[in-house]
């Protein structure tokens, strides 16, 4: 037992836990073991389990083939666009070359470009009035 700010512990100097410490730690060489063997359980499974999703896919399947998709496969595409402009998206979606749901988050992302570019001209021009203002103020005194 050591005394660490009025405070008893059961760790000795360097930090340790002390002998005879009813909590006592790990063990000596537990560090990892149930991690290791839950693995090497999961491993076990992994060849198995591709085998049954084969199978099933090969039968027709569509829950596997579904599952298989949606694991495997990004859920978003690059769209490579001639042109920003919101016509452009709508002749694109009208065509069928993109989702009504890759519009939306085009136009999301195109707002948010927009607004940041006002807010940018914006805090512009707000400085070249302060600089006015302070000029017009140092010119009256």
């Amino acid at each position: 037992m050591t005394e660490h700010n009025g405070i008893q512990t059961a760790r000795g100097p360097d930090g340790r836990f002390g002998a005879g410490n009813s909590f006592g730690g790990r063990k000596v060489g537990a560090k990892g073991k149930f991690n290791a063997s839950a693995l090497d359980n999961l491993c076990n499974l992994v060849g198995p389990s591709f085998a049954v999703l084969k199978d099933k896919i090969a039968a027709g399947d569509l829950k596997a083939a579904l599952f298989v998709l949606t694991r495997f496969l990004p859920d978003t595409r690059v769209i490579d666009m001639p042109s920003s402009e919101p016509s452009a998206w709508a002749d694109a979606m009208a065509a069928g070359e993109i989702t009504v749901g890759e519009a939306g988050k085009a136009a999301q992302a195109l707002k948010v470009i927009a607004d940041t570019q006002e807010v940018k001209e914006l805090r512009h021009r707000l400085d070249e009035l302060e600089t006015l203002i302070g000029a017009a103020r140092d010119a009256k005194r």
